[in-house]
């Protein structure tokens, strides 16, 4: 078996045992939570739009040379390597139901500002977004190909978020010197741990005080990234740390007054978990 496959089914498996269930929500905030966010299973016009986008992508076999800054390039700096566009978005676009979580994840938060690393083919970014509302949101990506995409999937969708092309070290201080607060941080990219850690050190002072929540994708994708996550989310300059497996999540909130970290995970997986019943 796969060593990467291994490593992720016993972090699964070590996840759920750990992963409590709304049922044992223990403050206000977290059950809202969980219900809104875990347990939610609305339908969204704007979904589909995004899923149909995706089958037309699907659809693109056109090669192209993608530029790697992340782990996928084996090392540290960038490679470049042949790739059929339908393949890539196959294989590393976010998935339906994660963008589902995603999009409710930046409802739940009601976030206007918000900052995305990692691009890709926009669907990520359509998810977070607000159709036709108010807030901003700015996305970087690094391969220039993959950005060119992204922006034809924000011109079909009627977006117009700020797209930045470049490796994330190099365009962030220009960003973080224009927007001094964001409400949502997402951060898909650069697989590697001490890059995520680094990351995390620069955008944690741009991370509202009072609400915000920084997102990080594919925590336990590698011993690496899990490593890196286990020491990030017992640092107490937030206020409460929540893994999803899927993604994890960072959380500043004022109104939390003791600092905690949790497991969670939808009860439709986890039925029989005890805990006081809602």
């Amino acid at each position: 078996m796969n060593s990467g496959l291994s490593f992720r089914m016993k972090q699964w498996w070590s996840y759920y045992q750990r992963a409590k269930t709304i049922h044992q929500a223990d403050s206000p905030f977290l059950y809202r939570f969980c219900r809104e966010v875990l347990e939610s299973d609305a339908k969204d016009p704007w979904f589909e739009k995004i899923e149909n986008l995706r089958g037309d992508l699907l659809k693109n076999n056109e090669l192209f040379v993608h530029t790697d800054f992340g782990a996928g390039s084996g090392k540290p700096g960038k490679k470049q390597s042949m790739h059929r566009l339908s393949d890539f978005i196959r294989r590393s676009a976010i998935r339906p139901e994660s963008g589902r979580l995603l999009h409710r994840i930046s409802r739940f938060f009601e976030a206007n500002h918000i900052l995305e690393l990692g691009t890709a083919a926009g669907l990520s970014t359509a998810y977070l977004s607000k159709p036709g509302g108010k807030g901003q949101l700015i996305t970087v990506e690094g391969d220039s190909y993959l950005a060119s995409v992204a922006k034809a999937t924000f011109d079909k969708l009627g977006l117009q978020p700020d797209l930045l092309i470049g490796a994330f070290d190099q365009v962030l201080p220009g960003i973080l010197g224009h927007h001094p607060v964001f409400d949502l941080i997402f951060i898909d990219g650069n697989h590697r741990g001490a890059a995520l850690e680094s990351y995390i050190r620069l955008l944690s002072p741009y991370l509202h005080p009072d609400l915000g929540v920084i997102i990080l994708d594919d925590i336990h994708w590698s011993r690496d990234m899990a490593g890196a996550w286990d020491r990030l989310r017992l640092e107490r300059q937030w206020n409460l740390s929540l893994d999803l497996f899927q993604f994890g999540l960072l959380i500043r909130n004022r109104d939390l007054l003791h600092f905690n970290t949790l497991d969670l995970i939808a009860r439709k997986w986890k039925p029989l978990n005890p805990g006081i019943f809602r």
